[in-house]
């Protein structure tokens, strides 16, 4: 596909080429992505999480019960732990392991109201 065949303005093109797609209007990126036949996303990230993340106070309660819980039972412990695995990326909310037992948890807790929040309870 050549700049020619794209509804989006030659300028356009330019400015997210040249990796100034900052300086572009959110609507003229989507427009662009959208002629090529794709979908552009914009993620906000702060300290290696994603912001709304951050913000969910529920979510942020049950990942300090998580590792209490794992901590007090011999885990060691790392939240919004990320990888890339040959190009397979992603972010894990709770990553703990234990060497004595040989054990590893995975977690990405659900802050889906009260009634997550009870299970999380009855299990501590």
């Amino acid at each position: 596909m050549r700049q020619t065949d794209i509804t989006t303005s030659r300028f356009v093109c330019q400015e997210i080429e040249a990796g100034r797609a900052g300086q572009l209007k959110v609507d003229q990126v989507r427009a662009h992505f959208a002629a090529l036949g794709a979908k552009a996303q914009i993620s906000v990230w702060k300290d290696g999480a994603v912001l709304d993340r951050l913000i969910d106070r529920a979510h942020a309660e049950i990942v300090e019960m998580a590792v209490a819980i794992l901590t007090r039972h011999g885990y060691r412990v790392r939240t919004e732990f990320t990888f890339n695995d040959f190009g397979d990326r992603g972010s894990i909310d709770v990553f703990g392991g234990n060497y004595r037992t040989r054990a590893v948890f995975v977690g990405k807790p659900r802050a889906s109201g009260a009634r997550s929040r009870k299970h999380c309870d009855a299990r501590t």
